[in-house]
Formats: structure tokens, sequence, C-alpha cells
């Protein structure tokens, strides 16, 4: 009972506990898991369950942008948001969309960024790129300068890959310009590289998490000069002004303040999100104008996972 409890606590840690601060409860039960087994085979299974836990950190690998045609956008690309699109400001690199599960009926794309997501190398300098961070991590995270040095990519690894496996929902208006965004915690043994992922496509997985309550989050669609090539999608951030009603949906016509101050489409502030542009589409193919600047960061080199 000790043991399942323990690992009831540990899937339930990225619904109630932000980030960061996660980060020692997880190892925490990660410990107590072991200690609590019985010694034999029971403790050999646990030991087995927490290195399959932590097997993302190894499975880590580095890519070159200069070669994304061949690692990148090789889904069949059946949500709005379609092929590889690089991150301004956030400190992350790019994320590819190809891979999107999309369910026409309800007009959700599911979305799975351990995968499709690629990260700088640690300490890397994107202000001297030229990028600014218009992306927060809260009232407690890092401040504005902090975030324009990317973050330890094993960190990262920890939040997404080892502790949460996380499950991103776009719901979408029937004009498929913009999205409702939910972030979900999903069970590890229905996500990759487990072999149950393949009955479970969506993964097991809670229906928000606990940042829904605080702020919310949206997707919206700008198009590309006069209608043509790919467009560019904003990822705006908003505080919580419905309470326990946090799944009404935010739209444009809203108006709303963006938790930085603005409202879309005005330049973004620090706080009000992120843009995310084109760069492998298959609306626009190779951005080299993107490529070029995100290269810029890190000399081509990013950090991704190839499963």
């Amino acid at each position: 009972m000790k043991l399942l409890m323990s690992f009831i606590v540990f899937h339930m840690l990225g619904k109630f506990v932000p980030f960061p601060f996660f980060l020692p409860f997880l190892l925490g039960v990660m410990i107590y898991a072991i200690y609590a087994a019985e010694k034999g085979m029971t403790r050999s299974i646990v030991i087995a369950m927490v290195a399959f836990q932590m097997a993302p950190l190894a499975c880590a690998t580095t890519k070159d942008l200069k070669d994304i045609e061949t690692w990148g956008n090789k889904g069949p690309n059946l949500a709005p948001m379609k092929g590889v699109y690089m991150f301004d400001g956030l400190p992350t690199c790019t994320i590819d969309f190809s891979d999107c599960l999309w369910d026409e009926d309800t007009k959700v794309a599911y979305c799975d960024p351990v995968t499709g997501m690629t990260l700088y190398p640690s300490g890397s300098d994107l202000g001297a790129a030229g990028f600014v961070p218009t992306a927060d991590m809260g009232e407690a995270g890092p401040k504005q300068d902090e975030l324009k040095i990317s973050m330890p990519w094993p960190m990262f690894y920890m939040f997404y890959h080892v502790a949460l496996h996380n499950r991103i929902d776009f719901h979408f208006n029937d004009d498929l310009t913009e999205a409702q965004v939910y972030e979900n915690v999903c069970l590890a043994a229905t996500r990759t590289p487990s072999p149950l992922a393949y009955f479970f496509p969506k993964g097991i997985c809670t229906t928000t998490t606990v940042y829904a309550y605080f702020r919310a989050f949206t997707i919206v669609k700008e198009s590309g000069f006069l209608g043509m090539g790919a467009p560019t999608w904003y990822r705006n951030t908003y505080f919580n002004e419905k309470g326990l009603n946090m799944y009404e949906p935010i739209m444009v016509s809203d108006k709303q303040q963006r938790a930085g101050g603005t409202v879309y489409p005005a330049k973004m502030a620090f706080g009000d999100g992120y843009r995310l542009l084109p760069l492998l589409t298959p609306e626009g193919g190779l951005d080299k104008g993107n490529l070029a600047k995100a290269m810029m960061v890190s000399d081509c080199v990013v950090i991704g996972r190839d499963y």
C-alpha cells in the first residue's frame, strides 16, 4: 500500500506543485518508493521503474539545425499548426507539430512536447542573437534578463520528460484560428518510450494542471503577408479571471489584457507569452531567415529526442 501511494503522489505532483518547486518532492518520492519496497524482487522492480522514469535524460541527443530538413516535419501534419516552428520570446529552440494527433469532430489537437521540442545547450545566450524574452515563468520565476540565457536542459528534461510526461491540448474554434491551450500530466507508462504508448495514443492524462487556475493560455493564428506562406502563431498568457470556470474560452474579441499588460495584437511585453515563427512548414518550406537567427544562438547545435 505504501508503494502504491508513493506512485500516486508522484504522478499527481505536477498537477498541484508548480515548477520548479516540485523537483525536490519528485526526487524524494523516488527515493521513498525504493525504500518502501520490500527487499528482493519487489525492490528490483521499483528500481527498474525509477530507472525507466529517468531514461529520457540518457536518451537526449544533439541535432544539427542545418540538417533540420532531415529530422523535422516528418509527421502527417493533421493539426492546424503544421511543421516545425521556432520559439521567439521563450528560451527554447523549436517545436515540431507535424506528429500532433487531430480530432476533427471536437477540433482538438493533442501534442507531445517531449518528442517534438528541441532545446538550446545550457547557458546559450539568446539575447546576443537578438531574442527578447516575453514569456515569464510566474511571479517567482526568473527575471527577463535571466531568461536571455537558456536554462540547463537537464532541468527541462526532469520537468517534461521524466516527471510529468506532459501532453498539450489545443481546443480550436470552428475557423481554426484560435485555440485554448491546456497542459496535462500523463502516466509515464502510457507515454513514449513505453511500449504501452502504442495502446494509448493520447496517453492517460489529467484534464489540466494547477497552472490553469492561475493563468490561462491561448494560441492565435496570424496569417502571412497577403495570406501567403506559413502563419505565425501567438501563444498568449492571461491571468485567470474566471476562477473555477477556467475552461471558459478567452477569445481575441474579448480584448482581455495579457499577463504583461498588452492586448493582442499589440507587440508583446514581458509576461504576455511568446511567438512561434515558421521554420520548416508545408506552406512555406524552410525559412532561411529564421533558421539563420536560431543558428546564431548555439552554432547550429540543439538537444532533442529521436523517439
